[in-house]
């Protein structure tokens, strides 16, 4: 078993930082392991090279049309090509946003000696979030998904989610006009389209939705081609759990299990505590409090 890490990178300065971050997560989660680290650089116009940082650490380029998943699929292509990949070896597939948006605290979530138990199970473990409802997502339906900043699984799971991006055309999604952003006919659903809009273009008149993206402003005509890229690169996160569901792939929620331990599990050296919560948990009523509250469950 071999851990083969993706990670998208777009600044070559902080490849040190970004080395730290990984190599500290492999080494809680994966001591012992042989590890093989692909840096991704997609910051640039494509040209197809490869320099060999370390041994065991490599920097290749890729196209940027689909951000990060397009530096994913050409990680992925390029380990597939230069080595010999088992069903049981575990991909850790990340992006720079965990150094760049994230603090030390947050990264903890991911350290946890179970994630290899979990992966050898066929799961795919992170962040996940969950709809309110299915909603339809191009070709497929999807309720919950992975965050792709950060991310582990198998090879034997991989293969079946892969490309990483989308291939639909971005006249198929995107209007021409920047004031209607979206084309009419795009094959999303309206509820999607309504909370992208919301989370990327920071309107307020949305209430449901949870977590604006850092760099959410009102759509201009300047900012039209970012925002495609940008917009793009969800329905890709969004597509992935769409065929991780399809394909009944389980998943596991770090974030839930952190919480779980820091606030519920302290409680339950007492019986009259550990008692209520067991009630709580027959009768479904967990499930619809963390379903309220907007913490995600499995």
């Amino acid at each position: 078993m071999r851990v083969f890490v993706i990670f998208q990178e777009r600044e070559k300065s902080k490849i040190s930082e970004d080395l730290n971050i990984i190599e500290s997560i492999i080494n809680y989660n994966f001591k012992n392991i042989e590890s093989i680290i692909v840096f991704v650089d997609n910051s640039n116009e494509y040209v197809q090279r490869s320099n060999k940082i370390d041994s065991n650490i490599y920097m290749i380029s890729a196209d940027d049309e689909n951000w990060e998943f397009s530096a994913y699929d050409e990680g992925y292509r390029w380990i597939i090509d230069n080595f010999k990949v088992e069903a049981d070896d575990i991909f850790l597939v990340a992006n720079e946003t965990n150094n760049r948006e994230y603090n030390q605290k947050y990264l903890k979530f991911f350290k946890n000696k179970k994630i290899i138990k979990w992966v050898n199970d066929d799961k795919v473990v992170g962040f996940v979030g969950e709809n309110i409802k299915p909603i339809k997502i191009l070709d497929m339906y999807v309720k919950k998904y992975v965050a792709t900043h950060l991310f582990f699984l198998n090879y034997k799971i991989l293969k079946e989610i892969i490309p990483f991006s989308i291939t639909v055309s971005n006249k198929d999604i995107f209007s021409n006009d920047y004031n209607d952003f979206f084309k009419k006919t795009a094959p999303l659903d309206k509820s999607f389209i309504e909370g992208i809009e919301a989370r990327v273009f920071g309107w307020k008149n949305n209430h449901n939705v949870f977590g604006f993206y850092h760099q959410a402003q009102p759509l201009t005509l300047e900012n039209f081609d970012f925002f495609k890229g940008k917009v793009r690169s969800i329905i890709c996160e969004y597509y992935i759990g769409a065929k991780i569901e399809n394909q009944n792939i389980k998943l596991v929620n770090l974030k839930n299990l952190r919480l779980f331990r820091k606030t519920i599990k302290p409680l339950l050296k007492y019986k009259i505590v550990k008692n209520f919560i067991l009630l709580l948990v027959r009768k479904g009523y967990i499930k619809t409090l963390l379903r309220t509250s907007k913490i995600n469950i499995e």
